[in-house]
């Protein structure tokens, strides 16, 4: 009961999942290490993190709705097995998903209160494929 704070408050909400608050997400990552020769270390690590659909708008809007995704990253490394340098090749987004950081509605492009809202919506995208090398030197 909102009771005389009603005016502040929208009851059509009551039950709505907050924003940015997906029912299931999580994360899984594996990595393997073989020594090769003497001196030397291989390593391989991929990793992923799943994210169920969630509302990006402050507003709850419905076409804010971000689907369900899952990033992965993936990195390669040879080295010294003592560690003091690995050259690592890596990739993050390797299957290179769209997904939105974030939805909001464009300034001075309609309205979004109301049963139809009129404005459109803007978004800023997570990154994309995104790959390099490192190369990692202890001394």
């Amino acid at each position: 009961d909102f009771g005389a704070a009603l005016p502040f408050f929208r009851p059509e909400r009551k039950d709505d999942t907050l924003s940015f608050a997906p029912e299931w997400s999580g994360s899984l990552s594996a990595t393997f290490e073989q020594p090769v020769g003497a001196s030397f270390l291989f390593r391989a690590n991929l990793g992923a993190k799943y994210t169920s659909e969630y509302n990006t708008g402050s507003n709850l809007d419905r076409r804010k709705i971000q689907d369900a995704y899952t990033l992965v990253n993936a990195r390669l490394g040879f080295g010294a097995e003592d560690e003091t340098w690995m050259i690592e090749a890596w990739a993050q987004n390797l299957t290179d998903e769209e997904n939105y950081q974030v939805a909001l509605d464009a300034t001075l492009q309609g309205s979004s209160a109301g049963a139809v809202p009129t404005s459109t919506i803007n978004a800023f995208l997570g990154p994309p494929r995104t790959y390099g090398v490192t190369a990692r030197f202890k001394f």
